[in-house]
């Protein structure tokens, strides 16, 4: 599945890794007041957990949800530890 780019990000950003590939599990990271899924990350191979933007809405990430997947896109560095990847494509695997 292709995704749209080009979604800006709020806030400073430190630095920014263009066209990366990762491994992983796309994993539930945050809920809303009635408990839906609102947030997701993907958990590597590295056991790192990188936040994933959903300037599309998690729809488009929900049917990933506990599966391995590969996935294409920019990771933006907002500090030391926290990175987010705006997703290009992704790949069940």
């Amino acid at each position: 599945m292709k995704i749209n780019e080009g979604y800006p990000l709020k806030g400073k950003i430190m630095k920014a890794d263009k066209n990366q590939v990762f491994e992983g599990v796309i994993v539930a990271a945050g809920w809303d007041k009635l408990e839906h899924i609102n947030q997701s990350s993907l958990y590597t191979e590295d056991d790192e957990d990188i936040l994933l933007k959903h300037y599309m809405g998690i729809s488009k990430f929900a049917p990933y949800l506990n599966q391995k997947v590969k996935v294409w896109g920019d990771v933006f560095s907002l500090n030391q530890k926290d990175r987010i990847l705006t997703v290009s494509k992704i790949q069940r695997l």
